[in-house]
């Protein structure tokens, strides 16, 4: 790969919208796994902390079950 101060204009843009789009990807990809693996599709309304906690679970579990895929 050439060095990023001698790429011209449109390359730079090209790389950053790559870079972009990387963590774009890995972070929505958490979000997909809650959705379909853990059902989670809407938000249910019974207090703020309730629902914070089960998000917290919702992320820990994808988060597992991410690491389990890796080295599993």
């Amino acid at each position: 790969m050439a060095h990023l101060e001698y790429i011209g204009q449109p390359e730079w843009d090209k790389h950053i919208e790559y870079m972009k789009s990387k963590v774009r990807c890995k972070v929505e990809h958490v979000f997909a796994v809650i959705k379909k693996k853990f059902g989670y599709r809407k938000a249910v309304y019974r207090g703020l902390k309730k629902n914070l906690a089960r998000l917290y679970m919702l992320f820990c579990s994808a988060n597992l079950l991410r690491w389990s895929w890796l080295f599993g």
